[in-house]
């Protein structure tokens, strides 16, 4: 009787010194997925925990991301691993997927699970050219935006004042949803609008302000958690109890945005819509990408550039002001 053949782009080694052993007690140390997803921020990870997913289910169905012996792809093992992903997702969604992957492979020849020779050999795949897409996301109206204030503000307090205040922070402050997640009640000063806000686990922070005009919409709810000793500023809703002491999570900043985008009738948006539109409003209105990419917390303006949605009336009104050398009218008078 004949043996199936196996569909998997990697065979699992034979022997047990080929394999990855996992444990409990190994794992963080040892392991290159645990140790790479360690080291991203905590707003990262869920994607990064996703790509590698999808990648181990294509190098073999039985495989998962911890499971898989990363330590064992090869230079033609990642070309069909990209050529798989390639007929599966959109490049946005490949690129993102081999990213993780260079992570992993990294990590394992830094634990010295791979020799430097295999590892450039398998880093030898390019990224998916995404220079020609359209723009991902997309830049909220300021009408849309006025339409998700007025349907958290048309709640009943105090979930109106969370409301409202969480689509303040992430739309007039430019906030990730993790960051606004993370914030406490301390990091708000009211007098000068500003906001320290911690970026992934590292101690990292940065300070962004709020415009004036935005302060009075995130106050409400501010002094509401002042009186009660609340810590975090925004918390999980129980529909009988009303407002929780427990933070709101990545995913409940998800949730109160989308349940405000149903009561406003308009059309879908994200938390990172609103960062975006944050970032082309103040390039928009003079303000220089330097300055924005401080705000936004990028560490290289070229990330900031990428959320540069100005159209062709702002490069219009730019070349407007070019000075003007000579009017041609004053040619005609000479």
């Amino acid at each position: 009787m004949s043996k199936r053949k196996s569909s998997a782009i990697v065979h699992q080694p034979r022997t047990t010194g080929d394999k990855i052993e996992v444990s409990r007690e190994t794992r963080a140390s040892e392991h290159p997925v645990a140790v790479y997803l360690s080291q991203l921020s905590i707003d990262s990870r869920p994607a990064m925990k996703s790509s590698l997913s999808k990648i181990a289910a294509l190098v073999d169905q039985k495989a998962t991301r911890d499971t898989l012996p990363w330590h064992a792809l090869r230079f033609q093992h990642t070309q069909a691993i990209r050529t798989a992903l390639a007929t599966k997702y959109g490049e946005r969604a490949v690129n993102r997927m081999l990213s993780a992957l260079r992570g992993v492979l990294k990590v394992a020849w830094q634990l010295g699970q791979i020799d430097t020779d295999a590892y450039r050999r398998a880093l030898d795949f390019k990224s998916m050219k995404t220079s020609e897409l359209p723009p991902a996301g997309r830049v909220v109206p300021i009408d849309e935006v006025r339409e998700v204030l007025r349907a958290a503000a048309g709640q009943d307090p105090p979930r109106s004042w969370r409301d409202q205040a969480l689509v303040i922070v992430m739309f007039a402050g430019g906030l990730r949803r993790q960051e606004a997640s993370s914030l406490d009640v301390a990091n708000y000063d009211s007098t000068t609008g500003a906001l320290v806000v911690q970026r992934g686990k590292r101690g990292k922070y940065r300070t962004t302000y709020l415009a004036e005009g935005y302060r009075a919409w995130i106050e409400p709810w501010m002094q509401f958690q002042r009186d009660r000793g609340c810590e975090p500023m925004f918390v999980r809703w129980n529909k009988d109890a009303g407002p929780t002491t427990w933070r709101l999570s990545r995913a409940g900043v998800d949730h109160v945005l989308g349940e405000l985008v149903e009561l406003s009738g308009i059309a879908d948006l994200t938390p990172h819509d609103l960062r975006r539109t944050f970032a082309t409003d103040l390039l928009e209105n003079g303000a220089d990408i330097l300055m924005v990419q401080k705000l936004m917390g990028h560490a290289d303006v070229k990330t900031t550039a990428i959320y540069d949605r100005r159209g062709e009336k702002s490069k219009q009104a730019a070349v407007e002001k070019m000075p003007i050398a000579l009017r041609y009218e004053d040619i005609l008078r000479e």
